[in-house]
């Protein structure tokens, strides 16, 4: 078991946001990562946005003012305009 999925588990135990809640609310997820990890959440929110951006091949560019959860959003709008819609 990978960290991620260390830290996704305790914080489904010790917290009330579950994992498939993430995405939709990103910025429960940080502050519950920053009331679990203090300022290291920073360092994670951070690598996993990289990964995120990467992951869904979008450059990532670092934004003055963004927090995760604008990252989350971000990327979220973005992939759902470059899907192609299946509706006619």
């Amino acid at each position: 078991m990978d960290f991620g999925e260390v830290v996704l588990r305790f914080l489904e135990l010790k917290s009330t946001i579950k994992r498939d809640e993430i995405a939709e609310k990103p910025e429960k997820f940080a502050k519950e990562l920053e009331d679990l990890l203090g300022d290291s959440a920073k360092i994670i929110e951070e690598k996993m946005t990289q990964r995120l951006y990467a992951k869904t091949g979008m450059d990532y560019v670092k934004k003055e003012g963004y927090t995760f959860s604008d990252y989350i959003k971000d990327a979220y709008r973005k992939q759902l305009r470059s899907t192609p819609s299946t509706s006619k």
